[in-house]
């Protein structure tokens, strides 16, 4: 399935899709009151401080448009786009400050140097196919290409009070996928653990190039050519 599948950065796409992902992403505004002691404490750099406040302030206006708001920002992202030129996967990363209600967590914040790789959402229909893989290589030759040395992310883990839709609700990556691709527990939680990857050691390969890429996707592409064959042979 992944050989109908194209990936985009955020900023090029549609304006009409780009309206529907707004809806998606709106989790992420400010929606709980602001704790200027708590900002100020947490905050590395008084810049950092100033800049969190004010994109909590602009947030927590209901007619702010979240996603326009995050990448006039400097937010950056990532989507997959399927044949009938729909999103069937994002990855929204950036400055953690552009992350609002990151700190409902137990771990926030973050570290300021790191990207923070913070929305994510896979289509159910794409689940199992590779797609949260791809995203994530892009994710990290991206921000390679931008010099960043790390990533920091909130992973989450199943739980036997969640419920198998709500869990898939929840839009981060698991924890035990992005351990599988080498990032580690920065600090632990039972639900909700910060995790780390360095990128100084990482090499990024074109898509087309990758292990990944030769033994799934090619492979995909080469049992749909087949199967195109032989339903025009039947005919």
């Amino acid at each position: 399935m992944n050989d109908i599948l194209n990936i985009l950065d955020i900023r090029k796409l549609d304006i009409n899709l780009m309206q529907d992902l707004s809806e998606k992403c709106g989790f992420w505004g400010n929606n709980g009151k602001i704790d200027l002691i708590k900002e100020f404490n947490c905050a590395p750099k008084f810049t950092v401080f100033l800049k969190s406040l004010f994109f909590s302030i602009k947030t927590s206006n209901k007619k702010t448009n979240y996603l326009n708001c995050f990448l006039n920002n400097g937010g950056m992202g990532k989507v997959a786009i399927s044949k009938n030129n729909e999103v069937v996967g994002i990855v929204l990363y950036g400055d953690y400050c552009l992350f609002p209600s990151l700190k409902q967590f137990s771990n926030y914040p973050p570290d300021f140097e790191s990207a923070f790789l913070g929305y994510v959402y896979i289509d159910r229909d794409f689940n199992g196919f590779g797609l949260e893989e791809r995203l994530l290589l892009s994710v990290e030759k991206d921000l390679k290409e931008k010099q960043y040395k790390s990533i920091e992310t909130i992973a989450k883990r199943a739980n036997d009070d969640i419920s198998e839709e709500d869990f898939d609700n929840i839009h981060f990556f698991t924890a035990k996928f992005l351990i599988s691709k080498g990032f580690y527990i920065k600090k632990n939680d039972e639900l909700y653990p910060l995790l780390r990857m360095d990128l100084k050691n990482i090499v990024t390969i074109p898509e087309e190039e990758s292990w990944f890429y030769k033994l799934f996707v090619k492979r995909q592409v080469k049992r749909s050519s087949v199967a195109e064959v032989s339903g025009k042979i039947k005919k």
